[in-house]
């Protein structure tokens, strides 16, 4: 029995789905809470797999396996990411004590037993192993690679469906060496009509660097050097003149179909739509801040190619992305969330600053300079956000400011009344344990506070046009070696980028960028972060909205967009001592 309690694990749902069809003859019953998915249906309809829908996430969830029943006397419950390995006839065998935390659960008569199954929660496991948890990916041996990536290229095979695709219409794919690898995987699940055309543009690197198994579709394949990709008004020329149909569909290197995965566009309603996340359209509505998925999906007539050259040559326009054009141009473009057309891509966005202001990309390299004096500066104003009457906290910071060599100055924090505190900065508010421990009223006043001083000191810096900023708080201790560590990690900070946090606690998963960097998912603390220009504008806009505490806002209406990092490992932590927002010693915060 599998249980599936969000859309975000869908994919790792699949995968483990088909690993135990391939090791498990028996009845098997996928148990799914939220709203119906198509994907997921065809899916279990392929492996001959019992599908629940049990409604919106709610205590049964949480309750689980109490809360919701089940037709089996017994059952082996998987968890999306769990993996089956072995023939699992022996999981029912025999009971032992399970500690692992993310164990499969045997379940008899709706109570949970303890079962055999070999469970591992990272790469380690034994021969007798049935069932494993592959845990986070950095920690993978190559073999753990190995058996991940073998598995997907299986599941891709099987569960492959033809992709439905608009008559008279090209698919056209721009691959980077970057990309290469993800394409590679991704093109086994790329299933099109025999009579649909696939244009792939290779950015790079040459024809035979590239794994293509053959398939029922007319492929054109052309070479292009960096140069030649990066003239955006060349390249959308090329690609008019070189389709043979009527319109064409972009789709990213990084985009897997699932199954009953669809690219149709309603031809009644207009043939221009770019494809959006669901995120991106909700952020606009709470925070007025816009993101652009970098993987681009659209579809468009091969006219309105040659339209928006035309435009962006008129215009002198310098985009270096196709879609970043298509959202500027707003040609009657229509949205659309591609996750709801059955396609798994990479939640990277870009970051599209409010009508009528543009930044130059703030290098991140460019960030820090020395100064006349011999002291470091780490951006372009190095702020410590401290209260007047905290000197213990001040003293501290100088001192190791001073044995550091780092310029900063101090601003003062923000006092708040409980009448001054507006309703909306408080609505979403949680009454945590530890919160009401403080006073819940003193909490607020302080988070309050805190949320006003950052903002402050954001604003400031837009007003004078900073290109990059630096926010310190006055319990941050800095790591060993952390600014040979800093400057690794600017090194590999991508284009785009609007923060690097010297430190976080993470609430959603980070993804590695590299080995000094990881891309955040959602984290808290706000103890260092260095902001670009667009940074500061993006979380100016952000925190403005904000509703509840600001590392939590910023992790759930930043973080996902994938523009926010954090140095890897992290390169500083929170001290402990008596906190003004919980009145009492939190300890230290790595």
């Amino acid at each position: 029995m599998l249980v599936n309690r969000s859309k975000e694990t869908l994919d790792a749902l699949l995968l483990s789905l088909f690993s135990v069809r391939s090791h498990w003859a028996g009845p098997v019953l996928v148990v799914h809470w939220g709203e119906e998915n198509l994907s997921l249906t065809i899916a279990c309809a392929q492996l001959g797999v019992t599908l629940r829908s049990v409604g919106e996430l709610g205590a049964d969830a949480e309750d689980w396996p109490a809360g919701v029943s089940q037709p089996f006397k017994r059952a082996l419950v998987v968890q999306p990411g769990m993996l089956a390995v072995a023939a699992l006839d022996g999981v029912f065998a025999a009971k032992c004590a399970i500690t692992e935390e993310f164990a499969p659960l045997l379940v008899e008569g709706g109570e949970v037993m303890a079962a055999r199954c070999g469970c591992a929660t990272d790469f380690r496991y034994g021969p007798e192993a049935m069932v494993v948890f592959l845990g986070e990916s950095e920690r993978w041996t190559d073999a753990a690679w190995q058996m991940r990536s073998e598995l997907e290229a299986e599941a891709a095979i099987a569960m492959a469906a033809i992709v439905r695709v608009p008559k008279d219409t090209t698919i056209a794919c721009i691959i980077t060496r970057d990309g290469m690898e993800d394409f590679q995987s991704n093109w086994l699940t790329w299933r099109f009509p025999a009579e649909t055309p696939v244009l792939l543009v290779l950015v790079g690197f040459e024809r035979d660097e590239l794994w293509l198994p053959s398939m029922n579709t007319d492929v054109q394949i052309a070479s292009l050097n960096e140069k030649q990709a990066s003239d955006t008004v060349w390249l959308l020329r090329t690609l008019a003149q070189v389709c043979r149909t009527k319109r064409v569909a972009f789709l990213p290197a990084s985009a897997a179909a699932l199954p009953g995965a669809d690219l149709w566009v309603n031809i009644a309603e207009g043939d221009t739509a770019q494809h959006c996340s669901k995120i991106a359209l909700n952020e606009v509505q709470v925070t007025g801040n816009r993101f652009v998925p970098q993987p681009l999906f659209a579809t468009l007539p091969v006219e309105r190619l040659l339209k928006l050259a035309d435009a962006a040559e008129v215009s002198g326009a310098n985009v270096e992305d196709i879609s970043l054009l298509l959202h500027s141009a707003r040609l009657d473009i229509r949205m659309q969330d591609m996750a709801e057309y059955g396609w798994a891509v990479e939640s990277a966005h870009f970051y599209l600053p409010p009508d009528g202001v543009t930044f130059a990309n703030t290098r991140a390299t460019e960030t820090l300079r020395q100064r006349a004096d011999g002291l470091l500066q780490l951006a372009d104003d190095v702020v410590v956000i401290s209260l007047p009457e905290r000197t213990d906290r001040r003293e501290r910071m100088e001192y190791m400011m001073a044995r550091e060599g780092v310029w900063f100055r101090f601003v003062d924090g923000v006092r708040v009344k409980d009448e001054e505190i507006e309703p909306y900065e408080i609505s979403e508010v949680g009454r945590q344990s530890f919160k009401m421990a403080a006073g819940f009223k003193k909490y607020l006043r302080g988070m309050a506070g805190c949320r006003r001083a950052h903002l402050r000191v954001l604003e400031a810096a837009k007003a004078k046009g900073l290109r990059s900023l630096m926010i310190i708080e006055d319990d941050m201790v800095l790591e060993t070696g952390w600014l040979e560590k800093l400057r690794a990690a600017l090194l590999e900070l991508p284009k785009g980028w609007l923060q690097l946090y010297f430190s976080a606690n993470n609430f959603s998963p980070s993804a590695p960028v590299s080995e000094n960097l990881r891309r955040l998912g959602g984290a808290y603390q706000t103890t260092a972060i260095l902001y670009s220009q667009t940074g500061i504008e993006a979380a100016i806009q952000c925190l403005r909205h904000s509703r509840n505490e600001i590392d939590f806002w910023m992790g759930r209406h930043l973080h996902p967009f994938g523009n926010s990092y954090v140095v890897h490992p992290c390169i500083a932590f929170q001290q402990g001592g008596v906190s003004d927002i919980m009145s009492y010693d939190r300890g230290v915060t790595a």
